[in-house]
């Protein structure tokens, strides 16, 4: 089955289940899998960065949504923050895991250390990716084979949105496997039809997606109040169109530096209000 169906651990109640995928519906998933199951495997195919969730007590990413001046790069900031990141919850590798290949925020990272407490506790065997199924036994890229009862994919998603008939003013990238947006918000034509929430991006959390739906808001309102507004940013949105992508969205083109967003929907918003 798919992640997409899954909806509660009760289906692994005294099973050998095997997960696979790393993101972070699949390190979840294994976590449930760990009450339930009689034995748990997971295939893990590249590594990641692993955050905690609480960081003295309050969530994480807390104190990404209060406004900055000034923002630190990217690349800096990964340096910066993977060094403590390896002290604090430990390095993947240790654990069994891949090394990362990326930088910390190129990439999602996983919010969840329970998963690499299990790991070390022995609940979880590691596994490589699949090479092939023969009957109830799953045989892998390195020769082992175990016996499992269920396989989840928790393996990625594919963006659909089956309520539009006509998906052509969304500029659909079918490389990307997502719309092409201005800001993640809006088309290139000027229809009526916003986008909130179709994003990706370590610490956007719902203050973000919250500020995605004021600048909507406010565009909105410009239209009406202060057209001269609206048609400024309208320009900006045809003159974004016409330039090739300047920034990595990732494998689905949605993929937004949470820092560096929030400050641009900020200055967004007070354009237009």
């Amino acid at each position: 089955m798919h992640a997409k169906d899954y909806k509660t651990a009760d289906i692994f109640e005294g099973k050998r289940v095997l997960v696979v995928g790393m993101g972070n519906t699949g390190c979840d998933i294994v976590v449930d899998a760990v009450h339930r199951a009689k034995q748990v495997f997971w295939s893990v195919r590249g590594g990641n960065h692993f955050v905690p969730k609480f960081l003295a007590g309050k969530p994480a990413d807390e104190g990404n949504h209060r406004p900055r001046r000034f923002i630190i790069p990217k690349w800096l900031r990964a340096r910066l923050h993977e060094p403590i990141l390896r002290f604090v919850v430990g390095p993947p590798e240790r654990f069994g895991l891949p090394k990362p290949a990326h930088r910390l925020y190129d990439r999602t990272p996983i919010v969840n250390s329970l998963v690499l407490q299990h790991l070390g506790q022995g609940d979880v065997k590691l596994r490589p990716p699949i090479r092939a199924f023969d009957g109830q036994s799953v045989v892998f890229a390195d020769g082992r084979s175990d016996e499992v009862d269920l396989v989840l994919l928790a393996t990625g998603y594919r963006i659909t949105f089956p309520f539009l008939d006509d998906l052509r003013p969304l500029d659909w990238q079918d490389a990307a496997g997502a719309p092409k947006l201005f800001m993640n918000i809006f088309p290139r034509e000027d229809n009526g039809l916003f986008v909130a929430g179709l994003l990706e991006g370590a610490g956007v959390g719902w203050e973000g997606r919250a500020l995605q739906a004021r600048v909507i808001a406010a565009y909105l309102g410009a239209r009406a109040a202060r057209p001269e507004a609206a048609a400024a940013l309208r320009q900006d949105i045809t003159s974004w169109f016409q330039k090739p992508a300047a920034r990595d969205g990732g494998a689905h083109g949605l993929f937004v530096d949470f820092l560096a967003y929030k400050r641009d929907l900020q200055r967004l918003l007070a354009r237009l209000s």
